[in-house]
């Protein structure tokens, strides 16, 4: 048994429309409120783009060997970083502990990144910045297949506070976010300093 409508045709599709109507209103409410709430500026927490510790402990992937052109699992190998010596005209390599590289993204997690990049990247191309380098290797360590290379780095400019963390994103081209902490290059040197 069919229950009838006491509503004529034409409100009926009055209601019909005015659901419609409410659904996009509310649809786009919420839209707005994520919107305002997570605020897709394009900009960078640095916990969210560092490795933290504790990933680096457990890291592993599988990507493709460029010397055997297969497969192959890769895994955390350590931390390192690089200052440039003016007096020894060369790059001095120093490994670093978990324990200090954990100092270090403490010190930096909450590091909202800057909007305008473009003005802040000349100061990486005109010095030879601190380097940071989390290292990943083959987990065969078997000659024919060995490999190791740079999972991220971190570059840190000397007396400017500027820094920039390395991104896995896709299209060519290494791709970074920037920075800005006062003290993180003497800060980055006094924890070096601690690995002697």
């Amino acid at each position: 048994m069919a229950i009838e409508s006491k509503l004529s045709p034409k409100k009926q599709i009055t209601n019909f429309l005015f659901v419609i109507a409410a659904g996009v209103i509310f649809g786009f409410a919420i839209v707005g409120f994520f919107l305002y709430r997570y605020n897709p500026s394009g900009q960078y927490v640095a916990k969210n783009v560092l490795i933290s510790p504790h990933t680096l402990a457990h890291l592993w992937y599988s990507d493709q060997n460029p010397k055997t052109g297969g497969e192959s699992r890769f895994v955390f190998d350590g931390v390192i970083a690089e200052q440039y010596s003016e007096s020894a005209q060369r790059w001095i390599e120093r490994p670093i502990s978990l324990t200090v590289y954990q100092k270090f993204y403490r010190f930096i997690q909450d590091d909202v990144s800057i909007k305008d990049a473009e003005a802040v990247e000349s100061f990486f191309s005109s010095v030879r910045p601190l380097r940071v380098k989390i290292m990943v290797r083959t987990e065969s360590n078997a000659v024919w297949q060995a490999v190791q290379e740079i999972f991220q780095e971190i570059q840190i400019v000397r007396d400017t506070g500027y820094y920039r963390v390395q991104l896995h994103e896709d299209g060519p081209g290494t791709h970074w976010a920037y920075f800005q902490h006062r003290g993180i290059y003497d800060l980055a040197v006094q924890l070096l300093q601690e690995q002697i």
